[in-house]
């Protein structure tokens, strides 16, 4: 009779049967009743974006930005404090600070690792690592380890910055991927021979190590409720953290990115393609049809109680419920004014591509990937923020992509973005009391045209607060509804046009109608006057601007691939 080991090293050649179990979820796991309006966008200017999510403890965010460690106020937006106070390190800071012992832990591209006061931002200690650090710091008991190039780890004492290693523990098949901590006294990571460990940091002693027939592509691993979850070929599997012994695995039936989120009793795991599946904690499907985002995600999804979060390469994140799949909203990060939108299109770098190509260069100032293992598997950035081509032919930004995975912190949603700034929905904090304003663009008020097919009306629709709910959108053009194209660039688009059942509009006075509310409610309605003649032709319009494709994208993030066009 083979040995659980060998079952699990089977994995994806053929399944086995296991055991179902309970998993015990978070009890606490926060609710998040949305929408909601925006309460605040804070914003500073840095040399690069955030890739790290920002960490929040309390009433206080702590984000790393570029050069320094930022402290923001959770309901104001104000900013506490930042370090350095003066003069910024001389590197960047490109993953999320973490809490340990109260000492709030940092690691830098100068490899460095900085200690400082939470409550002030002075610095406690500094440590100065023996090679690059390669990944996320993990809080462990009293400890913070990290990920060293050449595949090996170390660990500090956190209220002194000691090492506690007297050399930095080493895998003799190297690191496939990001370290993982069980938030106590392990650290769990895939080889390049496709075995999984777990490392006890303070003895650094091994727990267990599980070979597999394939590990996942980015070597992610997650950590939840005492059991650990990953992939392996086209299965979901879930193992002990203490034992490593398995305890079910289902097919799932495409790629996957990044590793499985686990709270509030379910399993999310995120395609490649834009699909999420939905499974219970004993690895039940109960998503009958896949959960269609629109769009790549951009990371991990969010887990809010019963609806889940998306962060998507659209410039959009998007809340789902999780049982039924009907999405409660979805909002579209706009750049903060039109002197940012003008900057925007200057000439900034575009989103990396998705990555997989083994050791991939840092992405770029605004549109890095998010980075991968140390061997690979980043993904990149979201849509481009990519300026105007030479020939000026290019068209406008009109969404900034989310840098990182969202949060919620009491009950504000926070989002990053691209152009390094960090959005607040709260419905304590924030208030929603204007309806969306739309624009007439074409045709000129008063102008008289031809109502006959092919004709076009266009209307610009924004709702920067709680954003444009798309459903209830409805267009009458002398009480008559036509139907109409709305795209993520809030141009409303109405063709008069046989093939979409928009019959033509007689000669004669009429009345255009847009309805439209925001996702709170809020209810605009925007009436035009047309003057039709239909004796005159059409006169082609100037098409506004859209989603074209801007400048070259940046480099992957670490482990990722060479960076695509931004979008």
């Amino acid at each position: 009779m083979r040995s659980w080991r060998s079952r699990l090293n089977m994995l994806g050649n053929r399944s086995f049967v296991l055991a179902t179990l309970t998993l015990v979820s978070a009890a606490a796991m926060a609710q998040f009743d949305g929408p909601a309006p925006l309460a605040w966008r804070w914003q500073q200017s840095s040399p690069s974006a955030p890739t790290g999510a920002p960490l929040v403890d309390g009433n206080n965010i702590f984000l790393n930005l570029g050069n320094r460690v930022y402290s923001i106020d959770r309901e104001s937006g104000n900013t506490n404090w930042k370090f350095p106070n003066v003069q910024p390190i001389d590197g960047t800071f490109r993953r999320s600070p973490v809490l340990v012992q109260g000492v709030l832990v940092s690691a830098g591209t100068d490899r460095k690792v900085y200690g400082v006061n939470p409550s002030n931002g002075e610095l406690k200690w500094v440590y100065e690592s023996p090679s690059t650090i390669t990944g996320q710091p993990l809080s462990l008991g009293k400890f913070v380890a990290f990920p060293l190039e050449g595949g090996s780890f170390t660990a500090l004492d956190a209220t002194t910055g000691l090492s506690v290693y007297e050399t930095p523990y080493r895998s003799l098949d190297g690191i496939a991927g990001p370290l993982t901590g069980n938030g106590r006294d392990s650290v769990m990571f895939f080889d390049n021979r496709n075995k999984l460990h777990s490392i006890n940091v303070s003895s650094r002693r091994s727990n267990w190590s599980v070979p597999f027939a394939i590990r996942p592509t980015d070597g992610t691993v997650e950590s939840a409720g005492g059991y650990v979850y990953t992939y392996s070929a086209n299965y979901l599997v879930c193992m002990n953290e203490s034992t490593g012994s398995p305890k079910w695995q289902v097919p799932v039936s495409e790629p996957m990115s990044f590793s499985p989120e686990v709270g509030a009793g379910v399993v999310v795991a995120v395609s490649r393609s834009g699909n999420a599946y939905v499974y219970s904690d004993s690895g039940t499907l109960k998503t009958r049809t896949p959960l269609a985002l629109g769009s790549v995600p951009l990371a991990k999804p969010t887990i809010l109680g019963k609806k889940i979060a998306f962060a998507l390469t659209n410039g959009s994140f998007t809340i789902v419920d999780a049982a039924t799949g009907a999405v409660d909203w979805q909002y579209y990060v706009r750049p903060m004014n039109e002197a940012a939108k003008a900057a925007l299109n200057s000439g900034s770098a575009g989103a990396g591509a998705p990555g997989g190509a083994p050791g991939g260069a840092p992405g770029g100032a605004l549109g890095g990937g998010i980075g991968g293992g140390a061997l690979g598997g980043g993904l990149g950035g979201g849509q481009g923020l990519g300026g105007a081509q030479s020939n000026n032919t290019a068209a406008p930004v009109v969404t900034v992509p989310i840098a990182t995975q969202i949060v919620l912190a009491g009950s504000t949603l926070l989002v990053t973005a691209g152009d390094s700034s960090l959005l607040a929905f709260d419905k304590v904090t924030g208030v929603d009391l204007t309806s969306p304003v739309v624009k007439t663009l074409w045709p000129s008020s008063g102008e008289m045209i031809a109502g006959t097919n092919g004709q076009e009306f266009l209307f610009q629709i924004d709702d920067d607060t709680s954003g444009v709910d798309g459903k209830t959108i409805s267009v009458t053009i002398g009480g008559k509804p036509y139907s109409y194209d709305f795209g993520k660039d809030g141009v409303l688009i109405v063709r008069v046009s046989q093939a979409k059942k928009n019959p033509s509009i007689p000669s004669g006075r009429h009345d255009l109608v847009v309805t439209v509310s925001d996702w709170l409610g809020n209810k605009t309605t925007h009436s035009v006057s047309l003057k039709v003649d239909n004796a005159l032709p059409l006169v082609p319009r100037i098409k506004p601007a859209t989603d074209g494709q801007g400048g070259p994208g940046g480099a992957g993030g670490l482990g990722g691939g060479a960076g695509g066009k931004g979008g």
